[in-house]
């Protein structure tokens, strides 16, 4: 599996390969991050593999977009069937994307919003102040 590739090649996959990837320095490209713990501080974002819970309990593997300069969760990526991410922008500016992102969401699971969030999402991953990449997510 290549670890350097596009950002809208991504998918659920190459997650499982590496968990963890962040930008390169050329264009849209994106590399896995080899390390063992604790993230490194130098990348200005980083997306990791997770665990997602849905709020009626059902668990998938999934991706979380973190801005690392305030540990901020933009973004939350979920598996289509047939691997790639379905994305769901978490800025408010972003609200009209989200829209249509939920409604191409709630279809691949047959399922209404509600039953999706509020979520809880877990990685093996901590950042370097010691702190675990994990949170609860509200729409």
């Amino acid at each position: 599996m290549n670890d350097k590739k596009s950002s809208s090649q991504l998918n659920i996959n190459d997650f499982i390969v590496y968990p963890l990837w962040s930008w390169e320095d050329e264009d849209d490209k994106v590399i896995a991050i080899k390390m063992a713990e604790s993230i490194p501080d130098d990348y200005d974002a980083v997306f990791a593999k997770c665990e997602i819970i849905m709020h009626d309990g059902t668990t998938i593997d999934g991706v979380v977009s973190v801005r690392m300069s305030n540990h901020e969760v933009y973004l939350i990526s979920f598996p289509d069937r047939n691997g790639d991410l379905i994305d769901i922008p978490l800025q408010p500016f972003l609200s009209e994307q989200k829209e249509i992102q939920l409604e191409k969401l709630c279809e691949r699971f047959a399922k209404h919003v509600t039953s999706i969030f509020p979520l809880e999402f877990e990685t093996p991953f901590r950042f370097s102040d010691g702190t675990t990449l994990k949170g609860k997510i509200m729409v």
